[in-house]
């Protein structure tokens, strides 16, 4: 066996423990160094009934819900439906909407199923990712700094004109934000799951949101102190993707998520693994995957597209070759300016020590824009379109190859890192 099939099979291994560990599991764990006290154990027990009580009726919803539709097109039976649930619910002790996203009713696809990540590299990203650089996660992850930081460099990014934290305004200081004659964009401070986000069209004299709705300035600056009590949240001009990128689009921003990595052999070199374009549909204010957007792999040498995909259907399909608002043929398009998009992209990481981010970029009127970084990136949204998993990427052997490594700096062994 191969140097990179053993570490292939050890990164495979190290994901599937890093799922949700049962009561009886944890118990007869030799390594926790929990106290294995009888009142622990019940309360894992207790943790256990309701963990099986809340998927199993989210099984029943999801059947109920897109069951018909499904046997129709796969001809799976409600219970071979179930079975496949059950196994992403109960084995993989994930969230039963890969089921819909990665399109397992189709028998190829679930075969395949053993080597889908799933979104289960996360918790042991979360901790990698810091790794000789905590001070750059929050940085990374609160997106003023991260515009700060834009605007240091001359990179093309959305500028932020307000800041709201607990119904509040805390940017600028001391004056509310005057809010210039242009599309604007409401999103969180911190987090990247598209959850507050807004969408605000300029009509020539006033504002409206994307179901129609008129917004006067201040009702924007009020909407936005209001949702700040929930989480924080900033508002930046809304940025417009380039005329070669517009119809995939549904008039919100279309954009790339690319992740790249540091090589543990040449630190300067940055690989790319995986990329996939994230496309806003219907009245969606935004393009992120878990707000039922479709995304669609990109194979990182051509730019080219493959099929969409999405978690809920459209016009009774969950897989897309043409964008479902614009009518535009997405399957077999290649992406306007990729070669610049993936050196722009390697060029932004150059700037950071953390060793994986994933990256928002796109191509918007004034040209390659960056509008996020996130050193926690879910693999679902670059995974799930495409036949390329993160199995199958440089991606695993990357990661078992920093770990030798940083294993072996025995003085610089960071304590949440687990060999």
């Amino acid at each position: 066996m191969t140097e990179k099939i053993v570490k292939k099979k050890r990164w495979l291994q190290r994901i599937q423990n890093s799922k949700r560990h049962y009561s009886f599991q944890k118990w007869s764990d030799k390594r926790s160094y929990e106290k294995k006290l009888p009142i622990r154990l019940l309360s894992w027990v207790k943790d256990d009934i309701f963990y099986l009580i809340k998927w199993n009726i989210n099984l029943l919803l999801n059947l109920r819900t897109y069951g018909t539709l499904i046997k129709k097109m796969s001809g799976l039976s409600y219970f071979q439906q179930w079975k496949r649930m059950a196994y992403l619910a109960f084995s993989v002790r994930t969230d039963t909407r890969a089921f819909r996203s990665y399109n397992l009713f189709d028998q190829h696809r679930w075969e395949n199923r053993e080597r889908f990540s799933f979104g289960r590299h996360y918790s042991i990203l979360r901790r990698f990712s810091g790794f000789l650089c905590e001070g750059e996660s929050n940085f990374i992850n609160n997106k003023f700094d991260f515009y700060q930081l834009c605007e240091k460099n001359g990179w093309n990014t959305p500028k932020i004109h307000g800041i709201a934290e607990d119904g509040r305004l805390i940017y600028p200081k001391e004056k509310k934000p005057k809010l210039p004659p242009k599309d604007l964009f409401i999103k969180e401070l911190a987090g990247g799951r598209g959850d507050g986000a807004k969408y605000f069209k300029f009509t020539g004299n006033s504002f409206i949101d994307l179901k129609g709705q008129p917004f006067t300035d201040d009702e924007i600056l009020s909407y936005l102190k209001e949702g700040s009590k929930r989480r924080s949240l900033i508002i930046q001009d809304a940025v417009k993707n380039h005329d070669k990128w517009r119809k995939f689009s549904n008039g919100s921003l279309a954009t790339c998520r690319i992740v790249t990595g540091r090589s543990p052999f040449d630190h300067e070199e940055i690989i790319l693994f995986l990329a996939a374009l994230r496309m806003p549909v219907e009245k969606s204010d935004a393009d992120n995957f878990s707000l039922s957007g479709i995304a669609s792999q990109i194979d990182i040498q051509t730019g080219t597209l493959g099929k969409a995909v999405r978690s809920k259907p459209i016009n009774n399909s969950f897989s897309f070759d043409y964008h479902p608002d614009t009518g535009e043929k997405i399957t077999g398009s290649k992406l306007y300016r990729w070669d610049e998009l993936v050196e722009f992209t390697k060029m932004l990481h150059r700037h950071y020590q953390t060793l994986c981010l994933g990256w928002d970029v796109t191509l918007s009127e004034q040209g390659l824009c960056v509008i996020e970084v996130n050193d926690s990136w879910g693999s679902d949204v670059v995974e799930a379109p495409g036949n390329t998993l993160l199995y199958d990427t440089e991606y695993p052997e990357w990661f078992e190859s920093w770990i030798e490594i940083l294993t072996n700096q025995s003085t610089l062994v960071h304590p949440n890192i687990k060999t």
